[in-house]
């Protein structure tokens, strides 16, 4: 029997770029970096988690601009970030739209950087743990953490029972 909640589960509200500061929490809305220096910064940390970045998509989530990379590990297997900025107060009819459009993409890309960042030390910390994985490719569509989002079964990933494992040993020499 499948269970139904009483009440809608609500979105996450995401605030306005405008309503954001450190004292909340947030980071990067002042960096002085270019995009092209953060996008930099991005694909550094990306290779050392194992990926290389192939491709910087600029596009729109809604009303929400941001990017999505492309990505691929050493071995060849495909993932995908989808990094969006928080959404603006300002319409694109006011005057300095455009900066604060800039402004919250760079605070995006200064989070999703020291995110990456983050990630490689847990990965030297952590036995095991692979930052990337949730960004892998699960199919042509989505992505490992976005199946998982979305409820999907898991053990839907592996094997269907029907292929050898083989169960092994490794002594490190």
């Amino acid at each position: 029997m499948n269970f139904v909640p009483d009440e809608k589960i609500k979105k996450k509200e995401v605030p306005y770029f405008e309503d954001v500061t450190k004292e909340s929490g947030w980071a990067g809305q002042t960096t002085g970096k270019s995009e092209d220096a953060l996008k930099a910064e991005i694909s550094t940390a990306i290779g050392r988690l194992g990926g290389i970045v192939s491709s910087w998509i600029p596009g729109s989530f809604g009303v929400r601009n941001g990017f999505r990379i492309v990505f691929n590990l050493d071995g060849g297997k495909p993932g995908r970030i989808d990094i969006v900025a928080l959404p603006l107060k300002t319409r694109a009819s006011q005057s300095g739209y455009e900066a604060k459009k800039q402004q919250s993409i760079k605070m995006a890309l200064f989070n999703l950087r020291d995110q990456l960042d983050s990630l490689w030390r847990m990965e030297q910390l952590v036995p095991g743990f692979f930052g990337l994985l949730p960004m892998m490719l699960a199919n042509e569509e989505s992505t490992i953490g976005e199946l998982f989002i979305h409820g999907y079964d898991a053990s839907r990933l592996l094997p269907s029972g029907e292929e050898d494992f083989i169960d092994a040993e490794y002594e490190k020499e």
